[in-house]
């Protein structure tokens, strides 16, 4: 077998390491938000100007975190034809 070749990468492992790699970035960007001073304040008046309160905006940020969880798990499970 020549050593020369590059192997072929499975999709599925791609398409979770690239959720994988999506998540870690959002939850970096949530936890150094944390620490940017005015945040809290932004989204009082965020919240006020879309007429959405906090625990709802807070309810859409879990579901757009769970979307990121559940597609590394689909990418992994579901076949090549559905994942493309």
């Amino acid at each position: 077998m020549n050593a020369n070749i590059p192997k072929k990468l499975d999709t599925k492992v791609i398409l979770s390491t690239l959720w994988i790699v999506v998540m870690i970035n959002m939850l970096k960007a949530d936890i150094l938000s944390l620490f940017i001073p005015g945040v809290v304040e932004e989204v009082a008046r965020t919240s006020v100007s879309t007429g959405a309160s906090i625990p709802q905006l807070m309810l859409f940020g879990a579901i757009m975190g769970q979307l990121g969880i559940a597609m590394i798990i689909l990418s992994r499970v579901l076949k090549y034809e559905i994942n493309r």
